[in-house]
């Protein structure tokens, strides 16, 4: 039973094979999002980050669906609860590291993104780290949420 259970788990080497590659595949897609929102004249209306939750979503359930693809249609609870989470984590530190990038080339996109943020933030540090741990942070706080939701629907009976 036990030669069974330790057959149908991915390698470490597997499992972030699929992180880093649904990791970025979700980084890409949210700077394209951003990138049109920028083009749009949309960028300073915030609310709208969260179409990036709703894309980490669909990246993380494209993730676990490979997951359960390559274990033969079983995932551990604790297996697939890591890899959704930190899929949606590498995709927002990496989209951490482009928002950071774009606002110090663009100075004038931090005026309109941190218009609403706390001052304590800005008068401590630099307005284009504050940007991009901004984002960094409130990902992976979703990420949580989404990995959970993920694996209600792929957790193995």
């Amino acid at each position: 039973m036990e030669d069974e259970e330790n057959d149908l788990t991915l390698s470490r080497q597997e499992a972030n094979k699929i992180i880093f590659t649904y990791g970025v595949t979700g980084a890409v897609t949210y700077i394209v999002y951003f990138l049109i929102m920028w083009a749009a004249g949309l960028i300073g209306h915030t609310e709208l980050r969260y179409v990036n939750y709703a894309l980490c979503g669909i990246v993380g359930f494209m993730a676990m669906q490979k997951v359960k693809q390559q274990e033969g249609g079983h995932v551990t609870y604790l297996q697939g609860l890591g890899i959704a989470f930190l899929t949606g984590v590498v995709s927002f530190i990496v989209l951490g590291l482009f928002v950071y990038i774009f606002a110090k080339l663009n100075p004038g996109f931090l005026t309109a993104v941190l218009k609403d943020t706390p001052m304590a933030f800005a008068s401590f540090t630099d307005p284009a780290i504050t940007a991009a741990s901004l984002i960094v942070s409130e990902g992976v706080a979703f990420s949580v949420i989404i990995a959970l939701c993920l694996m209600q629907y792929f957790k193995s009976p």
